[in-house]
C-alpha cells in the first residue's frame, strides 16, 4: 500500500500499478497521454471534500478571506470544466 499521491501516479505511469483516483489527480498525465482513465459507473463512487482549518487561526483576516474564496474558485473551476467534479447547491 502506498500513501503518496505522486508515488502512486508515478507507479501507474511506469506501468507498475493501477489505481482508483479522482480525475483531477491525474488530469495532467491523462492530457499528456501518460495514463488512460476509465470512469467507474457501477457502482457509483462519490466522495466529499472538506476545508479543514485550525480553530485558532480562524480569527485571522487572511484565513477568513481564503476560506470564503475557496468555494467560489472551486465552483468556477467546476463550471468551466477545469475541474471534473460536481458541487452541491449552495445553501
Amino acid at each position: 500500500e502506498v500513501d503518496s499521491l505522486s508515488t502512486i501516479i508515478n507507479m501507474v505511469v511506469e506501468g507498475k500499478a493501477h489505481s482508483i483516483l479522482a480525475p483531477s489527480a491525474v488530469q495532467k498525465e491523462a492530457s499528456q497521454g501518460l495514463v488512460r482513465t476509465v470512469k467507474i459507473v457501477d457502482p457509483v463512487i462519490t466522495r466529499s471534500v472538506v476545508l479543514a482549518v485550525n480553530p485558532k487561526d480562524e480569527r485571522s483576516a487572511a484565513v477568513s478571506a481564503v476560506r470564503k474564496l475557496i468555494p467560489k474558485v472551486a465552483r468556477e473551476l467546476i463550471e468551466s470544466r477545469g475541474w471534473v467534479a460536481s458541487a452541491p447547491d449552495a445553501t
